[in-house]
């Protein structure tokens, strides 16, 4: 996937299903968590401008549109958080979020304009330390509310790290994008080690080198990504999919 330079782009159509995914999604998990009143977290890690060229809506409104149009009350409040690390797009976000009508239930915080990882490091960090405080006073132990993560970057920069930290409370969930086509030609590039050693937890990734079968060498890396979701993050449910273009080519 070439890197994106220009503030708004043209909706790739693997882009627009990742959308139609996440809204159907989020339209099962928003009801069912908040039924009990529970109070949610949503995280868009590369949010971008928060919407296309012609008028189509980025990520960030898909999901408060879906919020918004919900046919069940929704007992609980969703907090959102956008992160775009270029400037640029980000004040396109923040200057359409001024003009936009939330849901009565929905806190937006201000588009974080940084990179993801820093930025829900920091984000959990103080999460954490409230609800260290809260249950000293009140002597009783509290959590983090369940968190919803939607990661779908330009590049690598998403530490496994991360991720673990986000699913380390129950009920949370992610959905994440691996271009693995990408992935492979960095694999074999020099100066990719430190990124590929924290999106993977390991650096085992360097086994690939000693593949030759593109397909083998996409089994490989779809497998180790699997099995450290499982083993270093401890996810036990875990669902991949493959995006297929017009040329019948793994996006």
């Amino acid at each position: 996937m070439p890197i994106k330079t220009e503030t708004l782009w043209p909706l790739d159509p693997h882009t627009e299903m990742k959308h139609t995914i996440l809204r159907k999604y989020l339209n099962a998990w928003i009801p069912i968590l908040s039924s009990t009143g529970n109070d949610l977290i949503y995280i868009d890690g590369f949010a971008g401008p928060g919407e296309y060229p012609n008028g189509e809506p980025g990520s960030p409104f898909i999901v408060l549109d879906a919020l918004k149009n919900q046919v069940v009350k929704i007992k609980g409040r969703v907090h959102f958080v956008f992160i775009e690390k270029e400037k640029d797009r980000c004040d396109h976000l923040k200057n359409l979020l001024l003009n936009y009508t939330p849901p009565p239930n929905a806190d937006i915080e201000k588009p974080i304009c940084g990179l993801f990882d820093q930025e829900v490091t920091r984000l959990l960090d103080s999460i954490d330390k409230q609800i260290e405080q809260i249950s000293l006073e009140t002597g009783q132990k509290y959590h983090r509310v369940p968190t919803f993560a939607f990661i779908d970057p330009f590049g690598y920069k998403m530490p496994m790290s991360i991720i673990k930290r986000i699913m380390s409370t129950p009920r949370s969930e992610i959905l994440v994008t691996l271009i693995i086509p990408e992935l492979k030609r960095f694999c074999s590039n020099i100066g990719w080690e430190h990124s590929l050693n924290e999106l993977f937890a390991t650096n085992d990734w360097n086994l690939i080198l000693q593949i030759d079968n593109p397909d083998e060498k996409t089994n490989f890396l779809r497998n180790l990504y699997i099995g450290q979701l499982k083993n270093y993050a401890n996810i036990n449910h875990i669902l991949y999919f493959k995006m297929i273009n017009k040329n019948n080519q793994t996006e």
